[in-house]
């Protein structure tokens, strides 16, 4: 027994010594690709070492045999007791025969590889598929393990609705802070932006690149007296004279009588209830 364990011993070394563990060397397409790797490059995976191993053992006269299965550190499993076993553990070793013992493994170990190390297992997805494994199917997540696990679709649904609420709530309060800035504080330019948004709300925004002028000049048979309020807020946002809040709040009358006259009312509807309208203006 001595000799046959020494025997496996000094091959296992001379393999792990020699060997390079590769996936990227298959051998393929040969009539014996353990041959091949043995008296060849010794480049490939488990499968080329654990065969090779047998017929050396054979050699020596010593019953050898490859199983196959997983390999799975210990030192990269949870703390549950379930294991995790990807598919990239997949694993042949090989095993040599000892009379009055039984199979014993003789698992290669090459000193050098390409591979990179194995990643840790996430624990609490290790648990949480062991327990489904068990036919649990909440997942461990209930005491009892054959009642499902239970989605409190109600208080999601809740949930998602007052959130909903407080959302529109927030925009539409904005959307009336707006309105009203030019009545807090008059000026050409709070007037203005308040033109601006009642257009966006009709889904008229001006395009990137556009100037003011073409924009009024393209909204013109919309609101022809966009024009002469856009040159009211550039001559006062330039340096130029200031005409007073009056001027700009006549011109913005003038442009909501000539918006009822070419919108229809039902779209004028649809804009007043537009919460996110005033996002667009510029």
């Amino acid at each position: 027994m001595g000799d046959d364990v020494a025997k496996a011993l000094v091959i296992k070394g001379w393999l792990e010594k020699h060997g390079f563990y590769t996936r990227k060397e298959r051998h393929a397409g040969v009539p014996d690709p353990a041959g091949d790797f043995l008296f060849g490059s010794l480049r490939g995976y488990c499968v080329h070492f654990a065969h090779s191993f047998a017929h050396l053992m054979r050699s020596q006269g010593i019953a050898a045999r490859v199983a196959l299965g997983y390999a799975v550190d210990t030192r990269l499993r949870g703390s549950g007791s379930a294991v995790l076993i990807m598919g990239d553990r997949a694993h042949a070793w090989p095993e040599i025969h000892i009379e009055g013992v039984g199979w014993i493994p003789f698992d290669i170990y090459p000193e050098r590889s390409d591979e990179e190390p194995a990643g840790f297992v996430d624990q609490s997805l290790e648990n949480l598929l062991g327990e489904l494994a068990r036919d649990d199917p909440s997942g461990g997540r209930n005491a009892d393990a054959d009642k499902a696990l239970e989605i409190p679709w109600a208080a999601l649904g809740r949930g998602t609705l007052a959130l909903l609420v407080l959302l529109l709530t927030l925009l539409y309060s904005v959307k009336v802070a707006r309105r009203l800035w030019p009545r807090l504080s008059p000026g050409q330019r709070t007037i203005f932006i308040a033109v601006l948004d009642q257009l966006a709300d009709l889904g008229h925004v001006r395009q990137r690149g556009e100037t003011r002028e073409r924009y009024a000049a393209r909204l013109a048979p919309l609101a022809p007296s966009l024009g002469e309020l856009t040159m009211l807020h550039l001559r006062a946002a330039l340096g130029g004279r200031d005409a007073g809040p009056a001027a700009a709040q006549a011109l913005a009358a003038k442009i909501d009588l000539e918006l009822a006259r070419a919108v229809p009312r039902w779209r004028r509807a649809l804009a007043v209830l537009n919460p996110v309208g005033w996002w667009f203006a510029r």
